[in-house]
């Protein structure tokens, strides 16, 4: 006797990291990733599960990419996909901390500074609320996105 049970519904997150080249100093109509570039970083987080996310969980942490320089004076920013995700409203004062440490994890301590700040090695994102299941038209989902310099 072979007996199929369904296991219950579970959140189901999936995780993506693109970058775009906003500018690169030389070329406008098509800039490249040489240094100099500015370059836009997005993470979108989508829930393609059944159930919410349990409350103020979710903890993104990026370290940034070697030849990197993090653009604090462009503040980390927030957005929810087609389907909103349900967290609370984004502050990026109290929900992004930054790490000076050598390959940009723990402690995320350090402080933001000013303009291209080399001391900044990665970064911490915690919304908070809770993260939507996925409905009948979709998963939900969000976006935090972060520029800087390629070196």
């Amino acid at each position: 006797t072979i007996t199929n049970t369904k296991k219950a519904p579970n959140a189901t997150l999936s995780i993506a990291k693109t970058s775009v080249v906003i500018s690169d100093g030389i070329s406008t109509a098509n800039p490249k990733a040489i240094p100099g570039a500015i370059v836009r970083y997005t993470i979108t987080v989508q829930n393609t599960g059944g159930l919410a996310v349990d409350a103020s969980t979710i903890v993104l942490q990026d370290p940034l990419p070697a030849g990197f320089t993090f653009d604090a004076s462009t503040p980390v920013t927030f957005a929810n996909g087609p389907n909103p995700s349900g967290l609370n409203a984004f502050n990026a004062s109290t929900m992004v901390t930054y790490s000076s440490q050598p390959g940009g994890g723990a402690p995320f301590t350090a402080p933001l500074g000013t303009g291209y700040n080399p001391a900044i090695r990665g970064i911490r994102v915690a919304p908070t609320g809770t993260m939507a299941a996925a409905g009948t038209s979709g998963p939900t989902s969000f976006s935090v996105s972060f520029v800087g310099r390629l070196n």
